[in-house]
């Protein structure tokens, strides 16, 4: 019979059309996939091929050479080849559109508001000429802004500001969601960014409680990367003061308690001095750690050593995650449309006439 091979003449002219429409919206951005790794499964297909292929090769040459073939035609009542090729066909063209559904075919945008949960959370970080030291490995203030870049990876949906300090301190960042915009703002900081020598740590909580913008009391906390070293003394009157409106502090400690010597650079970035005190004695900046747990331990924080790359950071994530959300606003949210039922339908088609006409179709 040939209407085996006129369905799979059919078959392989609606696949090769399929095939480059799939292939001409996809180059062209307007399909996408949500699971894109499934589609190295097809090339387990074009193996499947080439084995099938070059075994049927064999086996022709076989029957061929042992004359074989036309003698079993005649004995054995053999499904037509025609139905044979067409239900191969189908079942191969059934696990590509299979292939597809897996890999979660997505085409057309749609918007949608999502309501935001999450916390306000403020960074203050110390920018005095002390976190020049390199006690933490490149500095202490690497450390603490590559730190920071990393943490605002892991975050969602939680507002974020940014607060420096020295001798004085500034609101670098106001509370935002665009994380990428804040990156930014790090890479201009440096030692050389406030004018005021000095470390007050007292000025760097009274700045950072002025960024929060609202007067709810849950959700607010700052995390305070310093080296502890603080030359105004008012600095838990300030923690106080921020413990009654709410906010919570989480102090980390950049540097070691053996401490080390603050290296003075040129504009090229070389190392032309050490800083010295007023007898001209080189001086060796230390992690004061005490204070920082006073600070912490006053609104209701915690202190940790940064010594292990992201482990304090992560630490308190995980804390945070565990309070009470408070309600940031909606956002509109685009997103590609999942259409399975695209890949997901021809699949079924192909599959359920494999195995009819493997099964019943084409006998002489």
């Amino acid at each position: 019979m040939i209407w085996g091979y006129v369905i799979s003449g059919i078959l392989i002219f609606l696949f090769a059309i399929s095939l480059s429409g799939i292939a001409l919206l996809y180059f062209s951005d307007v399909l996408k996939f949500s699971r894109p790794d499934y589609l190295y499964l097809l090339f387990l297909l074009f193996l499947i091929i080439l084995i099938y292929y070059f075994e049927s090769s064999r086996r022709k040459k076989l029957e061929e050479k042992f004359g074989v073939e036309k003698l079993r035609e005649k004995l054995l009542n053999i499904p037509d080849k025609g139905f044979v090729l067409s239900s191969k066909i189908s079942l191969l063209f059934g696990f590509f559109f299979f292939i597809l559904s897996l890999a979660g075919p997505q085409m057309g945008i749609k918007e949608e508001k999502i309501l935001r949960k999450g916390v306000d959370l403020v960074f203050c970080i110390d920018t005095s000429r002390s976190m020049d030291a390199q006690d933490i490995s490149p500095s202490r203030l690497k450390r603490a802004l590559l730190e920071f870049s990393l943490f605002l990876d892991k975050l969602e949906n939680h507002r974020v500001g940014l607060v420096v300090f020295a001798g004085d301190a500034y609101i670098q960042c106001p509370l935002t969601l665009d994380y990428d915009a804040l990156k930014i703002f790090l890479e201009i900081i440096d030692t050389n960014l406030i004018p005021f020598p000095g470390t007050d740590i007292s000025k760097a909580i009274k700045k950072s409680t002025e960024v929060f913008i609202d007067k709810e009391r849950k959700g607010k906390f700052v995390i305070l990367l310093t080296d502890g070293e603080d030359h105004s003394g008012k600095a838990l009157e300030e923690a106080k003061k921020a413990r009654e409106e709410g906010i919570v502090i989480y102090t980390i400690g950049i540097g070691t308690e053996k401490g080390s010597i603050i290296p003075i650079r040129n504009e090229r970035g070389e190392i032309v001095d050490y800083k010295k005190d007023r007898e001209g004695k080189i001086v060796t900046s230390k992690l004061d750690e005490e204070l920082l747990k006073k600070i912490a331990l006053e609104t209701g924080g915690k202190y940790h050593y940064s010594s292990t790359g992201l482990l304090a950071l992560d630490k308190i994530l995980k804390d945070m995650e565990e309070q009470e959300k408070k309600e940031l606003g909606f956002t509109k949210v685009s997103q590609f449309e999942e259409k399975l039922n695209y890949t997901l339908l021809p699949c079924l088609i192909l599959l359920c006439y494999s195995f009819i006409s493997s099964a019943m179709g084409g006998k002489k």
